[in-house]
């Protein structure tokens, strides 16, 4: 048996019997309209009071009442008290519908009496109220999200104006939401913490038992929920409510036959129909009925429990029934499958379904919304802090002008005498409270910056992370499908799939790549690595990476880069990427036409520059969005660019890489005609080198210490055809450079190039010769992976990982921590390395 719906929580939240709905309801929101004597404010509190009386058991009066009030009140001349009545109308207004299943018309309400209270800037329990109001019709509406805000922007106003009991009342309603996410443990946490805010009301104390044991019964332990729904009825005695005393024995009849206890749950039921005169049509009389429906099929007596569940849907319209009956069209379907009845079978089937699913749409949205809020919580705050930061910013220039204004005051009257004595005294103090006033805004936006930057970092640490674990196993199934392409037997539809398959992992790694270089740049961990760089031949690399696509949409596809130097010392890698970016977009917008690239190196008085042009005659971009683009995130909003998949962080990268190395990029646009973008970058030409000769920084040496994963060059020893394709796919993503060889001839070569920071392969003692007793050695560092246990005894210059497989996953984990050890020899991942190597 499923737990009753939320709607059922919150009528025994808040409409618990006759005898308590106006009690509490009695001592919700006051308003300032009591300090008004004259009689019309007297008949308007009247309505008021009327209003509230009549909400719980006849909400249509209630709503008349409140309509008369705010009719009244448009009398009245324009003062604070006359908004303040007004809103209180209104929040009149809205609750009565919300409980009329009017919750459509309720918003606007309440929304207009919250717009009303800001021209008054009141904090007053009104707000409170009102916002505690558009909570649960949020919540009604499905908007559980919105709910959850109303419902802690209502338990701050309530915790400011010191109401312990609607602190305690909105803590419920949050309880509520975790319970329709099905999160019980959590709803019962709220509910202990509403009940240890507020213990002073009897009726408060039994709502936070009946609530809790509902959350109980979610979780089946049902012999704690039958103790609070005890001690509820307990409390509920002194009211002298039979409608109240019904409701919980009904939650109790139910939970003692999930229980097992069928004579306990028949007597529990029988208690509650005595307590309901034989002709009510009371709402709770159905599902008592249906408990002793259950108790009766449960013991084989299927007549019985027909004639009983008959009584549960009589008079009902089994297309719109609620969702409290979902449990009893469960109950009805198994009653009438068992009497071969399958017409009503059938019926109450579909109507279990239709509950059922909207359950399941209840939960899912309740977890999004709660998923979403816990997510959206560190750029919220981001968000507060960059308000409260330039607010300080704003007081501490108000108070610098009033500084200046005083002390020029203080200039002109320096000749006056005891007079102008007087007012020196009077200036020199008030100039030291300003200068005291800066001093402490000072320090509270040096402490807002700090917790601006703590909380941007932890959302660029989160979006940095998570994009790196989401690559590394894409990388692996995009290797694995270039790997299968290769095999000649596959049939051509199959390797029409295949590379659906990879086309669309290329473009998910894309978006991984640039959520991943967006964390780096915005964490301060982008490095700029300056190295040696053949120009051409990066630029060779990335124009190939589009030709394909760019003849695929019949686009005139250029580049020249013959103007560029061959030789120059700069980050390759990060001009690769800048490159590759641009013309991703160019080709991407072009429909049409022709995409230009132009690279060329040229020396200034300042220094070497390397100027990067991309033209295109796409779609243009609009004036004003001009500066935009380059925020990341940031796409131009319009049905053009809408059909274009992408991020928007391909440009801020561009931007950030491209000033990381001290340069700008420019942008030049108009609409279905084209962009033009500049990068400028400051480099070092070299001279070309002799034929044969080695260059400076060809060795590993000379390049410096690789500080992290994306500038290493490795080469991996793997005789294996296939394997090696599936390392070289792995890799090319995560490092700066990696070649595969099929021979350990071939790796020597490679070592003795110098060319390679890390040389890879599987454990052999002749390898372990080569690498430390011959040339090769200091020329690379050696992994040497699926080592004995003795590895690290027969050499200190070889890293001997003795538990990792070889495999791309525990090399690139090898690698680094090997990295972080060389930067950071004292941290805590250092100590982590031993897992993989002996050393």
């Amino acid at each position: 048996m499923r737990l009753p719906s939320r709607s059922l929580i919150f009528a025994v939240i808040m409409g618990l019997s006759p005898a308590i709905s106006g009690e509490v309801f009695a001592q919700d929101a006051t308003s300032d309209t009591s300090q008004v004597s004259d009689p019309a404010m007297r008949e308007i509190d009247a309505a008021f009071a009327a209003s509230k009386a009549a909400m719980m058991g006849s909400p249509s009066d209630a709503l008349a009442q409140a309509e008369q009030a705010e009719a009244l009140i448009q009398d009245l001349p324009e003062s604070r008290e006359k908004t303040i009545a007004y809103a209180t109308a209104l929040w009149l207004q809205s609750e009565a519908l919300n409980r009329t299943n009017h919750a459509d018309k309720a918003k606007p309400i309440v929304e207009a009496a919250l717009l009303a209270l800001e021209t008054v800037e009141t904090n007053e329990k009104i707000l409170g109220d009102l916002l505690l109001a558009a909570g649960r019709i949020d919540q009604t509406l499905g908007n559980v999200q919105g709910a959850l805000e109303n419902y802690q922007a209502a338990h701050a106003v309530f915790r400011e104006v010191g109401s312990a009991r609607y602190q305690a009342i909105t803590l419920q309603e949050i309880g509520g939401i975790y319970n329709d996410a099905r999160d019980n443990e959590r709803a019962i946490s709220y509910y202990d913490e509403a009940l240890s805010t507020y213990d002073e009301d009897p009726s408060f104390s039994m709502v936070t038992h009946n609530n809790r044991a509902n959350a109980l019964r979610g979780l089946k332990r049902f012999d704690e929920a039958i103790e609070h729904y005890n001690d509820a009825l307990e409390i509920a005695k002194q009211f002298n409510s039979p409608l109240l005393n019904a409701r919980i024995l009904n939650n109790l009849a139910q939970t003692k036959f999930q229980n097992g206890d069928l004579d306990a749950a028949l007597d529990a039921a029988d208690r509650g129909l005595a307590q309901l005169p034989e002709s009510s049509n009371n709402e709770w009389a159905p599902f008592l009925w249906g408990v002793k429906a259950q108790v009766a099929l449960a013991r084989g007596d299927v007549e019985q429990a027909e004639a009983l569940i008959s009584r549960t849907f009589a008079g009902q319209d089994l297309e719109q029934t609620s969702m409290p009956f979902r449990d009893m069209h469960e109950t009805a379907y198994d009653i009438y499958r068992r009497l071969e009845r399958y017409d009503l079978a059938l019926q109450h089937l579909a109507a279990f379904k239709r509950l059922e699913d909207e359950s399941l749409s209840i939960a899912s949205s309740a977890n999004l919304a709660l998923m979403a809020s816990q997510f959206d919580f560190a750029t919220q705050r981001l968000r507060i802090e960059q308000l409260r930061r330039d607010e300080a910013e704003r007081t501490i220039e108000i108070a610098n002008v009033k500084s200046r204004q005083r002390n020029l005051i203080f200039g002109f009257i320096i000749g006056g005498g005891l007079i102008v004595f007087g007012f020196m005294t009077a200036g020199y103090i008030s100039v030291r409270r300003s200068r005291d006033t800066i001093r402490s805004v000072n320090d509270k936006l040096h402490e807002t910056n700090t917790q601006l930057e703590r909380a941007n970092r932890a959302k660029s640490e989160f979006l940095a992370t998570t994009s790196h674990e989401i690559r590394t196993p894409l990388n692996g199934i995009l290797g694995m499908s270039q790997v299968i392409l290769q095999d000649q037997t596959l049939s051509d539809t199959l390797k029409d799939k295949l590379r659906v398959v990879l086309s669309a992992g290329n473009s998910m790694k894309a978006i991984v790549d640039d959520l991943l270089d967006v964390g780096k740049i915005e964490t301060g961990r982008v490095t700029i690595e300056t190295s040696e760089t053949d120009l051409h031949k990066v630029f060779e690399d990335v124009c190939l990476l589009w030709t394909e696509t760019a003849d695929e949409k019949g686009l005139t596809f250029n580049c020249d880069y013959e103007n560029c130097a061959t030789r120059v010392e700069a980050d390759g890698q990060r001009i690769r990427q800048i490159a590759f970016n641009l013309l991703s977009n160019a080709v991407k917008f072009t429909s049409s036409g022709e995409v230009y690239l132009k690279a060329e190196t040229r020396s200034t008085p300042e220094g070497d520059l390397l100027q990067l042009d991309v033209r295109d005659t796409g779609i243009g971009i609009p004036p004003t969005e001009l500066e935009n683009i380059f925020k990341p995130f940031h796409q131009v909003d319009g049905a053009k660019t809408r059909q274009y998949a992408g991020t928007g962080l391909g440009l801020s990268i561009c931007q950030s890489f491209a000033e990381a190395m001290g340069g700008s990029i420019k942008v030049e646009s108009e609409i279905d005609k084209g962009s033009h973008f500049v990068v400028t970058i400051p480099l070092h030409i070299l001279k070309p080198a002799e034929p044969g000769a080695q260059t400076e920084d060809s060795s590993a040496e000379g390049r410096g210490q690789v500080t992290e994963i994306t500038q290493a060059r490795i080469v991996i020893l793997q005789p294996d055809f296939m394997e090696g394709m599936i390392f070289k796919a792995f890799f090319a993503d995560e490092v700066a450079d990696v070649e595969i060889v099929d021979s350990t001839a071939v790796l020597k070569d490679a070592v003795e190039s110098s060319r390679f920071d890390f040389a890879i392969a599987e454990y052999a003692d002749a390898l372990v010769t080569d690498f430390t007793n011959t040339e090769l050695a200091g020329k690379s560092h050696y992994f040497l992976f699926k080592a004995p246990s003795d590895a690290t005894e027969k050499s200190a210059e070889t890293h001997s990982c003795i538990a990792a497989d070889f495999t791309p996953e525990a090399i690139l984990d090898a690698l680094r921590l090997h990295i972080k050890r060389s930067v950071a020899p004292n941290s805590r991942e250092t100590d982590e390395l031993t897992h993989y190597l002996g050393v």
